[in-house]
């Protein structure tokens, strides 16, 4: 079974990694033979290279003519022409597009079967751009036409996609899965990074990592950290993602209403080494408004970091415990749930987090992952 990956960019987010660590796995029986990206990001790229995977990256971007995409579209039909596999799968709403409207208009790629990867639950309208907007939504409208199955990584993503008008005929939720061998607490990795920060072993530091967008609710988790860290000196707040550096104005700006200082928030932008940095963090929180299945929190788990979440997609089935979990968008209830566990004792949290590392071991292994999409993929090409 030859699957090709079509994918809108390989870029530092949730679904390129979870793309590179299924390509790149060994316990998947489909032949995961090429990665094609529509866009020029190119993060994950050497990652699929280094697994035997070859990549070919059709360089589109916001720069690009009518006369450039027509070219991508050529490239892709001669790809899939050349390669002859038995499935497509697209990641992303632009290649989910893209993907299915070559082979749909292809006379030679009749039988070739198109799987989508929805990776994403539905943002609030207020937090995506309107053009993003059009995409899900055409999707939607296309979906019977452009494809033989869809693969979600949540219930709650499938749920809210179907009640848009996404099909519903061959469907299957899959989560993330993890590395638990590679993905692991250092204690040599906490101590030279503490170091480095200039952290003493009292300093409680929580922490959270995703890129700065709205829908991931950072001015939310500021608000509440504010107002925790005047009653709490030794606290400390570690960000790591795209746009979370002092570059950013109006971050700075935020930071200084709140009356935080460069000592009490640490700002690491984005980093390729955040499984180290992982294990600096006393408390890992998610405060998005929207998620499908997080790789954040799932990384945070396999390293055993005691962890609070937003009751947003798979997250309290991820967790498994409402006591973890605070109201997305509300910066009280924030500032509630994550001054409770800073009041108990750490060796408590240590409790916790050791039992999370345990529940991702146990459910969300990546060999458990790859068989499932092996069995999906057996549903696409018998439909």
């Amino acid at each position: 079974m030859r699957v090709v990956h079509l994918i809108s960019g390989l870029g530092n987010g949730g679904a390129e990694t979870a793309l590179a660590r299924l390509c790149g796995d060994s316990h998947c029986k489909a032949s995961h033979v090429m990665v094609v990206s529509l866009s020029r990001d190119t993060h994950h790229a050497d990652t699929l290279k280094d697994a035997g995977i070859d990549v070919t990256v059709l360089g589109l971007g916001r720069d690009s003519t009518i006369e450039d995409i027509c070219h991508a579209f050529q490239d892709l039909r001669k790809i899939l022409i050349d390669q002859r596999p038995d499935i497509l799968h697209c990641w992303m709403y632009h290649a989910m597009i893209v993907g299915g409207c070559v082979v749909r208009l292809t006379k030679r790629l009749r039988g070739l079967k198109v799987a989508w990867a929805v990776r994403q639950g539905l943002h609030e309208p207020k937090t995506d751009k309107s053009s993003t907007r059009f995409v899900i939504w055409i999707c939607g409208k296309l979906s019977r036409w452009l494809s033989d199955g869809i693969a979600y990584n949540s219930n709650s993503g499938q749920q809210q996609h179907e009640n848009i008008g996404y099909s519903a005929a061959c469907v299957e939720v899959i989560p993330n899965g993890f590395a638990v061998g590679r993905i692991k607490f250092s204690s040599h990795n906490r101590e030279k990074l503490r170091a480095k920060l200039s952290l003493s072993n009292d300093e409680i530091v929580v922490g959270a990592v995703g890129r700065r967008h709205p829908v991931k609710g950072y001015n939310f988790l500021i608000q509440a950290f504010a107002s925790l860290a005047f009653e709490n000196p030794q606290l400390r707040l570690l960000l790591i993602g795209k746009g979370l550096s002092l570059d950013n104005m109006e971050l700075a700006k935020r930071l200084k209403e709140e009356g935080l200082s460069e000592d009490r928030v640490i700002l690491l932008g984005e980093r390729t080494d955040v499984i180290e940095w992982l294990s600096t963090i006393d408390i890992f929180i998610l405060p998005s408004l929207s998620e499908g299945f997080p790789n954040a929190l799932g990384e945070a788990m396999a390293c055993e970091r005691f962890c609070l979440g937003s009751s947003v997609g798979e997250v309290a089935n991820m967790l498994g415990n409402d006591s973890y979990l605070f109201e997305p968008g509300d910066e009280k209830d924030i500032q509630r749930v994550l001054g409770r566990w800073l009041g108990a004792e750490a060796k408590e949290r240590e409790r916790v987090g050791n039992a999370l590392g345990e529940r991702i071991r146990e459910r969300y292994r990546s060999e458990i992952v790859c068989e499932r999409y092996d069995l999906f993929y057996l549903n696409v090409i018998s439909m």
